[in-house]
């Protein structure tokens, strides 16, 4: 009953070692089976038992880490522009200059640096930069002020 078990072993083997002659089929089996482990053998039996960890079972391997964000994209530069030269900001849908992921990273995101966004007409938005009417006068304006 041994020898469907065996044949399913050399299949196993044969599929990640293709070009291997039937030698080396014998010995990757013989040579990695658990001796002495069967009782009541026949006389002349090499008393092994067949082993498929050698040919690579057990647990898949772990999936691929996901790919970086695309160079130049929005990501962790929404209301500004990316070091790739492509914008993230409101404005960039109106002057067609948006990274290519930005509807994904940014579209639904408050920009702190947006008068609009954070409703700060009149006052400082919490990005930093100005939405009133000084901030033309000290260039520190919001891309969407003064408003």
């Amino acid at each position: 009953m041994a020898s469907p078990h065996v044949a399913g072993v050399a299949a196993l083997y044969l599929e990640g070692n293709p070009g291997a002659t039937p030698a080396q089929v014998t010995n990757a089996i013989t040579s990695n089976a658990i001796p002495n482990t069967l009782n009541n053998v026949g006389a002349g039996s090499p008393n092994l038992m067949v082993n498929t960890d050698f040919i690579g079972g057990g647990n898949p391997p772990p999936p691929p880490p996901p790919p970086p964000p695309p160079a130049g994209g929005c990501d962790g530069h929404c209301g500004g522009q990316s070091p790739g030269g492509c914008w993230c900001d409101d404005l960039c849908t109106i002057y067609n200059d948006c990274c290519g992921n930005y509807e994904e990273e940014c579209a639904n995101e408050t920009d702190p640096n947006s008068c609009q966004d954070n409703n700060t007409c009149g006052s400082q938005a919490p990005g930093g930069c100005w939405c009133d009417n000084a901030c033309t006068f000290y260039n520190d304006c919001c891309s969407d002020g003064p408003c």
